[in-house]
């Protein structure tokens, strides 16, 4: 990977705003020209951060992986609550950066990423899913969620869950619940449900 020159954080606003017109225009947009009339300088200046577009483009890489890994919650809580705080995380990251679940399944946004950026992208995907497929498989094994569902089938509905506010929050704008709010309607869904006694009362 090319030595990146400059400042840390002028070099992150560049890759933010990449990321941006990656997501709301499409990888075909991302022209230096446009990018830097996003982040309001010169493309010449660009150039004093990153040596060639290339590099802007794996640091966009590099830095989505960063985002998906730091939602991951530490492996020794209790299963239900790395999985909240997973799943609160992940919505925070959603409402920060609009339109990211949309490119880590883009396969245009995948083929433009030199090959670092492509196998750290690839890399965080691959270690969110384990993380929750642990965490589900635990949950379940311990009576914390239903067992009428098998476990893969509920990461799905977490990773359904997820995808579907990103894609609202991105291009529909319809109002959302707030995150602990979405959590327990989405926890409700994944616990076991009660048993229902003879009189018919739960």
């Amino acid at each position: 990977m090319p030595r990146l020159r400059g400042s840390a954080d002028r070099r992150t606003t560049i890759v933010d705003a990449l990321l941006r017109i990656a997501a709301a225009e499409g990888i075909a947009a991302l022209t230096v020209e446009r990018l830097a009339r996003e982040v309001g300088v010169t493309s010449a200046a660009l150039f004093r951060h990153f040596p060639t577009r290339d590099a802007m483009l794996d640091a966009a890489g590099q830095r989505l992986a960063a985002l998906l890994l730091g939602s991951l919650a530490p492996a020794d809580l209790p299963p239900l609550d790395r999985l909240r705080l997973f799943f609160l995380a992940r919505l925070r990251m959603i409402h920060d950066h609009p339109g990211l679940p949309q490119l880590v399944s883009s396969e245009q946004f995948s083929k433009a990423l030199p090959s670092a950026g492509q196998r750290a992208v690839r890399g965080a995907i691959r270690q969110s899913v384990e993380f929750m497929q642990q965490a589900v498989s635990e949950a379940a094994a311990s009576g914390g969620l239903r067992r009428d569902v098998p476990p893969g089938e509920l990461v799905l509905l977490v990773m359904g869950s997820l995808l579907a506010r990103g894609l609202v929050a991105a291009h529909v704008g319809i109002p959302q619940s707030p995150p602990e709010e979405a959590w327990r309607l989405l926890s409700a869904v994944l616990t076991a449900p009660r048993p229902i006694t003879a009189s018919g009362d739960k």
